[in-house]
């Protein structure tokens, strides 16, 4: 239980320092990554090399992401994020699944219209 909890704190907070290489070790082979929405980045993200890519768009688009809490939850792990943009900063979930101590599926829960409203501030840039 808190061995998960442990894992997926770890691979937002090395997330947030850009410590890409580490985080992507928590990785399964496998992982599936579900982002909500209507932009280039929403989606079914499937294979930890699509899910990388993914994560280096989040950073191309100056997308944030800070560990704030997170709850074991029917063998997943509920997470809640802090996403910081420089549009404003937004709370939002992630129900993560681990499979062998990595992380093997991510549905984020959030706000869409957020997501899009980043996606058209960096067109305007």
């Amino acid at each position: 239980m808190d061995e998960g909890i442990e894992v997926v704190r770890n691979f937002i907070s090395e997330l947030q320092v850009g410590d890409v290489p580490t985080a992507a070790s928590r990785l399964h082979e496998d992982v599936i990554w579900h982002q909500p929405g209507r932009t280039k980045l929403s989606g079914t993200h499937s294979g930890k090399s699509v899910v990388l890519k993914l994560l280096a768009a989040f950073s191309a688009n100056h997308i944030g992401i800070e560990f704030q809490e997170a709850y074991w939850c029917d063998n997943e792990v509920l997470c809640r994020i802090l996403i910081r943009h420089r549009i404003g900063d937004r709370n939002e979930f992630q129900l993560i699944s681990l499979n062998e101590g990595k992380i093997s599926r991510i549905r984020h829960h959030g706000d869409t219209g957020y997501l899009s409203e980043i996606m058209r501030s960096q067109q305007a840039d």
